[in-house]
């Protein structure tokens, strides 16, 4: 992984506005388009923008 990488992840930080009733955690913080902005040296975790909120995500939470 690399900074620029287009990747998909799960933003705990961005709720969607209006899940419905009884909203599971799927529908409750969808996968979302983002772009990597940062990688740790030693690849131990990245840091994602989607939006312009930036989230930290270990590399098994990304989806490519």
């Amino acid at each position: 992984m690399q900074k620029g990488d287009i990747v998909r992840a799960r933003f705990l930080t961005m709720p969607e506005p209006f899940p419905g009733a009884g909203a599971t955690k799927d529908n409750l913080y969808p996968v979302r388009k983002a772009t990597v902005v940062y990688v740790h040296p030693k690849g131990r975790y990245i840091v994602a923008e989607c939006k312009g909120i930036r989230e930290t995500f270990f590399p098994e939470e990304v989806l490519t």
